[in-house]
């Protein structure tokens, strides 16, 4: 007779290397979804089984077919849909937000679904950020990737910068990771004056745009 392993490679492993008989418990009769489960079971109380290995063990079974859709996965393994839908979150994340992460074993379950939801909101810009923090890689703990990428991160000036011209102030500057707020006062600006200005953002911005740095939307 033949058997499949569905838990404890590992030591399966170790007692072939060291020459000891294996003690093992046989289940028959078990198709792919219920050897799912008992895997699924078994890994989860393991303390070094991180949540984006978990998030890839759930992301395969969905795609395997093991299971109709998150739903049925999560009432199989005896977990809240939501929390299945979170893990699932994780596991989708693009490649270059991955990359930007010192290890994929360190990002947290409760990041997942905040950088989908800003990565959602401007693409563009969350790639840029990511595709400089993998260049970056090793300099930040992945606590600070996670503030830079959702745009929470302390912003690159020095507070507000204020904006002065002779001596008069007549506004403020200041960036953060993913905009740009400048504050103006209207009295030292003709009408001419404010739609000059605004044509020549709006143009700076469509240059950057047409080389594909950034994403495009109303103004």
């Amino acid at each position: 007779d033949t058997f499949e392993i569905v838990f404890g490679h590992r030591r399966h492993r170790a007692c072939l290397d060291l020459g000891l008989p294996v003690l093992a418990t046989i289940h028959e009769g078990l198709d792919d979804a219920q050897l799912f489960v008992e895997m699924e079971r078994e890994n989860r109380v393991r303390a070094d089984l991180s949540s984006y290995e978990q998030a890839l063990h759930y992301e395969r079974a969905i795609k395997a077919g093991l299971f109709a859709n998150q739903r049925s996965l999560a009432a199989a393994v005896g977990l809240e849909e939501n929390t299945i839908s979170v893990y699932l979150a994780l596991a989708t994340l693009p490649q270059y937000v991955i990359d930007a992460f010192p290890s994929p074993l360190a990002i947290q379950l409760k990041w997942a679904a905040k950088i989908r939801a800003v990565h959602k909101g401007d693409s563009a810009a969350v790639k840029e950020i990511a595709l400089r923090l993998a260049r970056e890689k090793g300099k930040l703990s992945a606590a600070a990737v996670f503030e830079a990428l959702t745009g929470r991160a302390p912003r690159r000036t020095m507070g507000v910068v204020p904006l002065a011209v002779q001596g008069r102030t007549v506004g403020s500057w200041s960036t953060g990771n993913l905009k740009v707020v400048i504050e103006l006062d209207r009295r030292c600006f003709t009408d001419t004056g404010l739609e000059a200005l605004r044509a020549q953002l709006l143009k700076m911005a469509a240059n950057r745009a047409s080389d594909g740095d950034v994403g495009t939307g109303q103004t």
